[in-house]
């Protein structure tokens, strides 16, 4: 953990609604290069997630990450949350790190037999909604973190 950062990684939280099965994390990375978590694989990007023929699940990459670039007084500035060949969070390469915890809502609310129910927010947009915080540098820019 960065001693900028304040909260511990996430990274066993995983798409349920929908056919499109994809873990995020709240430092900027999906996929789970296929680890196992808990004694479990959960799906870095496998579509068809929800059928029972082995055949049809499948995994469409094991991890990616964001990219925001822009212009900063004219400077190009680019970030990453990971850099190819970079498959374990002890190895250096990933760039952003976690601010917030991932806080999960559904715009689901008609039934409390549907597992979604639980999450119900008048705030969700869609079924399921991941919101986490995450950055590329510390307190400041100028801290050397980033």
């Amino acid at each position: 953990m960065s001693s900028a950062q304040t909260v511990e990684d996430v990274f066993d939280k995983y798409t349920s609604v929908g056919q499109l099965g994809m873990t995020v994390t709240n430092f900027g990375v999906l996929g789970n290069g296929w680890n196992q978590i808990d004694g479990r694989i959960l799906p870095s990007c496998q579509y068809k997630q929800h059928t029972e023929i082995l055949r049809e699940q499948i995994e469409h990459f094991s991890f990616s990450g964001l990219w925001i670039g822009g212009l900063v007084n004219g400077e190009r500035r680019v970030s990453t949350s990971i850099v190819d060949g970079v498959f374990e969070s002890d190895q250096e390469g990933f760039e952003f790190f976690a601010n917030s915890n991932i806080s999960i809502m559904s715009s689901i609310s008609s039934t409390a037999e549907d597992s979604m129910a639980q999450y119900f927010s008048p705030f969700a947009v869609s079924h399921q909604d991941f919101i986490t915080e995450y950055k590329d540098y510390g307190d400041t820019p100028e801290d050397d973190l980033g």
